[in-house]
C-alpha cells in the first residue's frame, strides 16, 4: 500500500487553534480599547475639537485685530454672528460668566464647551446640561428642582462670620430653613430660600432696590455667585405665563385701556379746580381701537410714576409745566407731562388664567416646582418687579407680589399715581435667589446627601 500523505488530525486542531488566536489579536487590535477604530474614533474627536478651537480663535482674532471697544459684550456678540455662520445659529452659544465668555457649540452631535478671555486664554468648560423634566445634570451629579443645598449664607468662602443686616424681621443666622434647586439659568445653578428669609412692609415700587440689597446680604456663602430678590419674569419663566399673549393671541385685558402694553399720553389740562379736564390719547397695542378720551387731571396736583429703567420714583407738580389753556384746546396744543404704559397682570400659575380653577394649563400643584413656589396655596412673598395699573385718568404705581391662593399679581401695596399719595401698605415676605457660580462641585449620594431634606442636604465643595 502507498503510504498517503496528508493533514493528521492533530495538526488541524493545532491549526485552527492558531487561527483563532490570530483572529482574536486582529479583533483587539480593530476593535479593542486601544484598537484602531477607537484610535482613529479619538483622533476624528480630537480633530473635531482642534477644528472648533480653530475656529474659535479665528473669530477671536478677527475681533481683535478690529478692536472695536474691547468690551466683553462686544466681544460676546462678534463671535455669536462669526462661529453662527459656520455652526449654525441654534448649534452656537456665547454667555459672560464671571469676566469671561462661556461658548458652547455643538458640531457633528458632539458639545464642545470653552471659557474664553479677552487676551484670547481659551480653556475646557464643564456646563449644567438641563435635561428637561426638571433635572440638571454636570459629570456624574444630577440635580432636580427642589432638592436641598448645603448653602450656609452665615459663613464666607474663608469660614468667617457674614455681618451684613438683613433690614428685614430676621437676622442673617434666624433664617434655618435652607436652599433649594429653583432651575438652570444661562448653565448656573440657581437656589432659592425654601421659605421667606424675613417680612417687610413696603408700599410701592420704590422700594425695588431696597429689596435687592436686603436679598443679596445672603449671596457671599460658599460657591455663590450673585444673590437678588426673585421677580416676576423668574415666575414667568417657570409658568409659561405671556402677558402679551394670553392664549388667545391677545394680552391681558384687552380692548380696554389697561390693555397689557398699551401707551396713554397725558396732557396738563389747563384747569386749576379739581373739576377739570386733562386729555388722555390712546394708542392700544393691536392699532385697531385707537382714540382720545377726556380724563380728570388739574395742575394743581402731583403726579408721580416709577422710571423702571434707573429703579427709582419720579415727582413732577404743576409748577414745572403749568399752563393755562382753554378746555377748548386740542389736546395736541396742551402740555403733555408724560406717556405711560400699561405693564398689569395678573394670574395663577395651574391656568395660567385670571380663575383659580379650570383645566390646567399651567404648573402641576402636586409637582417639586409648585409647591416650592407656592406651597399649598399659602405662601405669601413679594416679586422684585413693579406695575404701572392705567384705569383712565389714574394709574397705580405698585408691586408684585405672591399672595395667598397662588395668586401672582396685584399685592395690595401701590402708590396713587395721580396725587403722588402712599396709598397702600402691606407686609410680605422676601425670598432671594443665589446663582452658584459654575467653578464649584456639588456632591450628592444615595444615603447622607441625596437632596430630600435639609438634613440630607447636597454638599458644596
Amino acid at each position: 500500500m502507498k503510504n498517503v500523505k496528508g493533514i493528521t488530525l492533530i495538526a488541524l486542531v493545532i491549526t485552527i487553534i492558531v487561527l483563532l488566536i490570530l483572529a482574536g489579536v486582529s479583533i483587539s487590535l480593530t476593535l479593542g480599547e486601544n484598537g484602531i477604530l477607537t484610535k482613529a474614533q479619538g483622533a476624528a474627536s480630537s480633530h473635531g475639537e482642534a477644528e472648533v478651537k480653530e475656529q474659535i480663535g479665528l473669530a477671536y482674532n478677527a475681533w481683535k485685530v478690529g478692536n472695536l471697544t474691547g468690551d466683553t459684550e462686544e466681544l460676546k456678540n462678534y463671535l455669536k454672528d462669526e462661529l453662527s455662520k459656520v455652526y449654525n445659529e441654534e448649534n452656537v452659544s456665547v454667555n459672560e460668566e464671571d469676566g469671561k465668555l462661556v461658548v458652547i457649540i455643538i458640531s457633528n452631535g458632539t458639545t464642545h464647551s470653552y471659557k474664553l478671555g479677552l487676551e484670547g486664554d481659551l480653556e475646557n468648560y464643564v456646563p449644567w446640561i438641563d435635561n428637561g423634566e426638571g433635572t440638571f445634570t454636570k459629570g456624574d451629579t444630577t440635580l432636580k428642582i427642589g432638592d436641598y443645598i448645603a448653602y450656609d449664607h452665615t459663613k464666607d468662602v474663608d469660614g468667617n462670620d457674614v455681618t451684613e443686616t438683613t433690614g428685614l424681621d430676621k437676622t442673617l443666622a434666624e433664617y434655618t430653613d435652607g436652599w433649594r434647586v429653583l432651575g438652570l439659568k444661562d448653565g448656573k445653578i440657581q437656589l432659592l430660600s425654601a421659605q421667606s428669609v424675613g417680612q417687610k412692609r413696603w408700599s410701592s415700587p420704590y422700594y425695588i432696590p431696597t429689596m435687592n440689597s436686603y436679598s443679596a446680604a445672603y449671596e457671599h456663602g460658599k460657591g455663590a455667585q450673585s444673590g437678588r430678590s426673585i421677580n416676576v419674569e423668574d415666575i414667568n419663566d417657570i409658568t409659561g405665563y405671556d402677558p402679551s399673549n394670553t392664549g388667545d393671541g391677545k394680552p391681558f385685558d384687552y380692548g380696554t385701556v389697561g390693555e397689557y402694553g398699551n401707551e396713554v399720553d397725558y396732557f396738563w389740562s389747563g384747569y386749576t379746580t379739581n373739576n377739570g379736564y386733562s386729555y388722555a390719547k390712546e394708542y392700544y397695542t393691536d392699532g385697531t381701537h385707537e382714540g382720545t378720551t377726556q380724563y380728570g387731571m388739574w395742575e394743581t396736583s402731583s403726579v408721580r410714576w416709577f422710571d423702571s429703567t434707573i429703579a427709582t420714583g419720579q415727582k413732577k407738580g404743576s409748577s414745572a409745566t403749568s399752563n393755562s389753556m382753554s378746555s377748548s384746546d386740542t389736546p395736541e396744543g396742551r402740555v403733555k407731562f408724560i406717556t405711560l404704559t400699561s405693564d398689569y397682570y395678573y394670574y395663577y400659575p395651574k391656568t395660567l388664567t385670571t380663575n383659580s380653577t379650570g383645566e390646567q394649563n399651567g404648573l402641576d400643584p402636586n409637582s417639586d416646582i409648585y409647591k416650592l413656589l407656592f406651597g399649598n396655596n399659602d405662601m405669601t412673598y413679594w416679586l422684585a418687579t413693579n406695575y404701572t395699573q392705567i384705569t383712565g385718568g389714574t394709574w397705580y404705581n405698585g408691586l408684585y407680589a405672591v399672595t395667598s391662593g397662588a395668586r401672582i399679581g396685584y399685592s395690595g401695596a401701590y402708590e396713587y399715581g395721580r396725587s403722588g399719595v402712599m396709598s397702600s401698605y402691606q407686609t410680605y415676605g422676601l425670598r432671594p435667589l443665589i446663582t452658584l457660580s459654575n467653578d464649584i462641585e456639588i456632591v450628592k449620594n444615595e444615603t447622607d446627601h441625596d437632596g430630600t431634606t435639609k438634613e440630607k442636604a447636597c454638599l458644596i465643595q
